[in-house]
């Protein structure tokens, strides 16, 4: 499967930020991309749902 193959990728970039120091700011970028994520997918954001006419 990809995930081999993402994970691979993933444990790499890991690494080089290690061992440049930027391990820190990769950490908050992601925890920054996941609350964004969720603010995004929050129901108040959808819309209203569009409804059928009511029948006379």
């Amino acid at each position: 499967m990809y995930i081999d193959k993402l994970t691979t990728a993933v444990v790499g970039i890991v690494m080089l930020a290690a061992s440049t120091g930027q391990l820190p700011k990769l950490i908050y970028a992601v925890r920054k991309a996941q609350l964004q994520l969720i603010q995004e997918t929050k129901a108040s954001k959808w819309g209203q749902a569009p409804l059928l006419p009511a029948s006379p």
